[in-house]
């Protein structure tokens, strides 16, 4: 096991779905400060887009939990729900929790998707 140095920062493994404005953005920062980043989003060219910009990039639907289990999703230590669809948004959080992802985080779109979101556990 190696020891970290004093002031460095500790690399995660994160799991970010959804890639636009804000989930590309909080991917590509986590990338240059040099953790392991899998990007998710359902989108093609937006997949293509992020291939070379990213750890890794897959088309896959968030929302859906055999996809996610597919991933190996479980095996993530963080994850990040950036979806601009407030039903997407829940399931795949719910579907991130129920993986056992230690630590789940989510874009909320409004007040009661906030309350929604930390009822199942969301950070």
């Amino acid at each position: 096991m190696s020891r970290r140095k004093p002031g460095e920062i500790p690399r995660h493994n994160v799991l970010v779905i959804g890639l636009g404005v804000f989930g590309s953005s909080v991917a590509e920062t986590l990338v240059s400060l040099g953790h392991e980043v899998l990007g998710v989003d359902e989108d093609p060219d937006v997949v293509a887009r992020f291939a070379p910009r990213l750890t890794s990039v897959v088309e896959a639907d968030g929302a859906i939990f055999e996809a996610l289990q597919q991933l190996g999703a479980g095996d993530f230590t963080r994850g990040l729900v950036a979806v601009g669809d407030l039903e997407a948004s829940v399931l795949a959080a719910s579907n991130l929790i129920d993986l056992g992802v230690d630590q789940v985080w989510a874009k909320a779109l409004s007040d009661r998707h906030a309350t929604i979101l930390q009822r199942l556990g969301v950070h």
